[in-house]
């Protein structure tokens, strides 16, 4: 409850009366819901949404790829393990691989998970 300074402060800035003022905070403070608010969330319901877009394209931002040197490093060991028995058809960047091996073909993709949350 709003001490009486600040009633009187808000009846002079409102220019209302002292009941009007505390029919006001009682309205503010309940969850009960007046025939007036009822009627204009219906019919805000009913308006939808309006989205506005702008007609100017996004730029698009370039951004330098990161480079995994610690994934490229552990590729780079098992495809010289590899590298006598298979023939390596592919290498995409620096965390995948494709190879054939007895005329079948596989693929190696090496991924660092996430430390666990404690």
């Amino acid at each position: 409850m709003p001490t009486e300074a600040e009633i009187r402060k808000m009846m002079k800035s409102l220019d209302c009366s002292r009941e009007e003022v505390l029919q006001m905070l009682a309205d503010d403070d309940s969850d009960e819901m007046l025939p007036e608010q009822a009627e204009l969330t219906a019919k805000a319901k009913q308006m939808g949404r309006r989205y506005e877009t702008s007609d100017k394209p996004r730029k698009k931002v370039e951004r330098e790829r990161k480079v995994d040197t610690v994934k490229k490093g552990l590729l780079d060991l098992v495809l010289d393990a590899l590298q006598d028995t298979v023939k390596i058809t592919e290498i995409k960047n620096e965390l995948a691989c494709e190879f054939e091996y007895n005329g079948e073909n596989y693929g190696l993709k090496i991924t660092r998970h996430r430390q666990k949350k404690k």
